[in-house]
């Protein structure tokens, strides 16, 4: 199971981005201002208007697509409840969920076999690994995070937020689609998928945690782009990597490192946490594209030989006697080699810290995340600010945010979509003083 601690909502301290709202000309970015109306194409609201598309729960349809949306509105309400939810076969997987089945063809389905592809390609390519019995395994989807909350107790608990999936009976994935943050849903299924995958090509393995969660932990840094329907590949998820640079940093009074790959090879499950999850991923890395791949054939070998010697050697013996080398003499060059990997910044939503003037009763909140201004999703509140400064001055814009209200303690809250139309003439003041770092698993 993905450790989702190590992606808590840290607030960061950022810039001052005091605002007025008296509106626009056109924001900067090729997509400022714009939406999809698919095949990578990018238009205005008013464009796609008069090319004959409609907006539909923040999607944009052509016309002839009301009538079906429509039907599948009314047959979602039948499946709306877990216990009628529909049962649907992709290419590649068997789902049961009872999201909306526009979300499903168009956003969900496409991603799920594509995702598939992917993973044989790095499986085989990475890890010399490759089964045909991965095909068609089957994930639950719930709609919205409080379905999925109460349908998955444990020990009479809703999960919590930080576990947004987790694998039941060895082979089926259990997860959620909210639309108040879907990249969650994504993260999770790169992550558990991943555990998915490799528990059915490799069913008789004994894998201690380190080398289970490196394997999943590697896809984390995955996204997938809702406009291109395509998940791009890439090895480096960006909190999981600061931190493992932050630990192998770190010293003790002695001044020898404080971590170690004792750390990773000897770490007892139930001490396994956030920075093991980051050292075991980025020894794993190491293995994998340290000095351009060259030990990689001999680590395929490593976790092969895992499937069917598990029990028989301890994960650091058979290490040692597939690679012919002692883990713990690679300690320099794991250390350095991981120090000197950058990986892409992750997005992060403004906070709005203050709402001075709002002379328009504007419905906006202290602590709301800014999602998306004139339809261009934030990444930081540098670009909320320079986007503000180049705002439409002869029309509405849009703001988009997500509320959050606590519930039961710091474990849960209640959160919605909101989305304020501030016309021209209307005046309001925000500062955003911090921002949230989101996960990078979702594009567009």
């Amino acid at each position: 199971m993905s450790d989702r601690g190590s992606f808590a909502k840290q607030v960061l301290v950022a810039a001052v981005c005091t605002v007025a709202f008296t509106l626009a000309a056109h924001a900067s970015g090729d997509r400022a201002g714009k939406v999809h109306i698919g095949n990578g194409k990018w238009v205005t609201p008013e464009e796609a208007q008069k090319s004959g598309f409609f907006e539909y729960h923040r999607r944009w349809f052509p016309s002839k697509m009301k009538k079906t949306l429509a039907r599948w509105e009314k047959k979602d309400r039948k499946h709306a409840h877990w216990r009628k939810a529909r049962r649907i076969s992709t290419k590649h997987y068997r789902v049961i969920t009872n999201v909306p089945r526009f979300i499903i063809e168009y956003e969900i389905q496409p991603f799920l076999d594509d995702l598939y592809r992917k993973y044989t390609l790095v499986f085989k390519d990475k890890f010399g690994l490759k089964s045909k019995a991965a095909n068609k395994k089957c994930i639950h989807i719930h709609y919205g995070y409080e379905d999925y909350a109460e349908m998955n107790r444990e020990g009479g608990q809703p999960q919590p937020r930080e576990t947004p999936g987790f694998i039941i009976g060895g082979s089926t994935l259990v997860t959620y689609y909210d639309e108040t943050e879907p990249e969650m849903f994504y993260g999770a299924v790169f992550h558990e998928g991943a555990h998915q995958f490799v528990q059915a090509m490799l069913p008789g393995a004994v894998f201690p945690m380190w080398i289970d969660e490196a394997l999943a932990t590697y896809f984390e840094g995955c996204s997938y782009s809702l406009s291109r329907r395509a998940v791009t590949v890439d090895y480096l998820p960006p909190t999981r990597l600061a931190l493992a640079k932050h630990l192998l940093r770190e010293k003790k009074s002695n001044g020898k490192p404080a971590w170690d790959l004792y750390a990773v090879f000897h770490s007892p499950d139930h001490e396994f946490n956030a920075r093991h999850y980051a050292l075991s991923w980025s020894f794993t890395y190491f293995m994998t594209h340290g000095e351009d791949g060259r030990r990689r054939k001999v680590f395929m070998k490593f976790l092969r030989e895992m499937n069917h010697a598990g029990q028989k050697y301890t994960a650091e013996e058979n290490f040692t006697r597939i690679c012919k080398v002692d883990p713990h003499d690679l300690e320099a060059e794991w250390r350095a080699f991981v120090l000197g990997l950058k990986a892409r910044r992750n997005p992060e939503s403004p906070i709005l810290t203050r709402i001075g003037k709002n002379r328009a009763g504007l419905d906006l909140k202290k602590g709301d995340l800014v999602l998306r201004f004139d339809f261009q999703r934030m990444t930081s509140t540098e670009e909320f600010e320079k986007l503000w400064k180049a705002r439409p001055r002869d029309r509405a814009a849009r703001l988009e945010v997500v509320r959050r209200t606590p519930v039961a303690g710091v474990r849960r809250y209640e959160a919605k979509r909101v989305t304020v139309v501030v016309p021209p003439e209307a005046v309001i003041e925000l500062a955003a003083l911090a921002s949230l770092p989101m996960d990078p698993n979702l594009e567009d």
